[in-house]
């Protein structure tokens, strides 16, 4: 009895799985929490704090610290630490369980797997995500995110580093996990298939459809169903002649003779021709003489200019002129906005030049070289402060000008002006264009 006790509740090795994954649980847990409950207003690793200011990280000083090293080092990557290390626990866990070797080639890929997860989150979130305002790192990665970004980027682009940065989260999520992409895509596609199946029998399998074709739905007895199926080759005449597209009188006139019977006398019955379908009593006989189709009476109509146009097409000065109102900024105005603008992106960090100012009648757009190192992205993110900043409705950011290396700022005009159809048609371009709508 001892012996059974001790080989079902004593066994080492499961011990320590146990006890492993326990403590990787209340690590990871107590990580998680200082991360989610992080305040740029505690004392931290880059930050003094405020004095007279509870933490608001509720997992004290020592989470206030961690968070604040991991978020500067990591930066968004930190956050995928706790499920990553909690997935490779519980696959240590059945290792260590079932009596697995711990230390081989696998368990080092696994880890490798856990590591290559939070630089690839990092790396993504310093290519597009903006960063933090209460952030020493300067990036939303964290230093190894716009470290590793910014050679990635030199080499493969913005778009290239980021197909390859979800290719390694994708094979390393399958490493540590042992989950099998293959297995997931067919199960995704047999959802579908199940779904797309339902779907189908849905719509031709309903049991209304059948009554709402059938007019004899209200007497069970001429109901099609219980009728007996018959197949026959034989169509009555008046069925074919009344499924025959009646073209004209010439089509109708050897078909109306070959179904005369052949021992009627010749002699017709009545002498008047039978004007209701335009065929005279000597088409019908044993002889079938062919005649000439009947043309029409009516001529095609030729369609004639409308009043007040030119070929049949409406003139130009069917339409007025657009108001003349005085539109766009003046020059003094555009002045102090090109200032406005440079001072306020410096505000948050981004620093730029307004080179050129260009009134339009909707919009003015403003364009800007950014200083080296400066990405278009950090610009982009700012759009809505921005707009807060100058006092205006929303700002538009183009961030690639064709033949130019500047960044557009599109700001609405405070009084806007109105665009007549009649410019557009009388502008050079519309006139020079050969589309088929000009």
């Amino acid at each position: 009895m001892s012996s059974a006790k001790n080989t079902v509740l004593f066994q080492p090795q499961r011990m320590v799985a146990d006890t492993v994954l326990f403590v990787l649980v209340l690590l990871m847990g107590y990580y998680a929490l200082a991360l989610w409950t992080y305040s740029p207003t505690d004392p931290g690793f880059t930050t003094t704090g405020q004095s007279g200011v509870a933490l608001h990280n509720a997992a004290g000083a020592v989470g206030a610290w961690l968070a604040d090293f991991s978020r500067f080092l990591l930066g968004y990557g930190a956050y995928a630490v706790p499920p990553m290390v909690l997935v490779f626990a519980l696959r240590l866990f059945v290792r260590l369980r079932s009596d697995e070797r711990l230390l081989d080639v696998f368990f080092v890929i696994q880890i490798g797997g856990v590591i290559l997860t939070v630089f690839a989150v990092s790396v993504l979130s310093a290519i597009h995500q903006a960063a933090p305002l209460h952030t020493a790192a300067g990036s939303a990665g964290g230093v190894v995110g716009q470290v590793l970004a910014t050679g990635v980027i030199h080499y493969l682009g913005a778009l290239g580093a980021t197909l390859l940065m979800l290719g390694f989260m994708m094979l390393a999520f399958s490493t540590v996990s042992g989950l099998s992409w293959f297995a997931v895509f067919e199960l995704v596609g047999r959802l579908f298939e199940w779904v797309f199946a339902r779907i189908a029998r849905l719509f031709s399998g309903g049991g209304g459809s059948d009554l709402g074709r059938n007019p004899s739905r209200h007497d069970p007895a001429l109901s099609p169903r219980t009728m007996p199926t018959v197949q026959s080759d034989y169509v009555a005449p008046e069925v074919r002649r009344r499924a025959m597209p009646i073209q004209s009188a010439a089509d109708l006139s050897p078909s109306i003779a070959a179904q005369t019977n052949p021992a009627a006398p010749a002699d017709p019955v009545f002498d008047a021709p039978a004007v209701s379908i335009g065929i005279n009593n000597r088409s019908i006989g044993s002889t079938q003489t062919a005649r000439p189709p009947l043309k029409s009476a009516k001529a095609p109509i030729k369609p004639q200019p409308a009043l007040g146009t030119a070929g049949g097409r409406p003139i130009v000065d069917l339409l007025d002129f657009a108001p003349q109102r005085q539109a766009g900024f003046s020059p003094e105005v555009l002045a102090s906005l090109s200032a406005l603008i440079e001072d306020r992106l410096e505000e948050f960090g981004v620093r730029v030049d307004v080179v050129a100012a260009t009134p339009g009648p909707v919009i003015t757009r403003f364009e800007l070289q950014p200083a080296p190192g400066v990405k278009v992205s950090q610009i982009s993110n700012l759009s809505k402060d921005l707009a807060r900043s100058l006092s205006i409705i929303s700002v538009r950011v183009v961030e690639v000008i064709p033949g130019k290396s500047t960044v557009g700022l599109e700001i609405p005009n405070q009084v806007r002006e109105i665009i007549a159809l009649r410019e557009l048609i009388e502008s050079k371009p519309y006139q020079e264009s050969r589309s088929p709508l000009t």
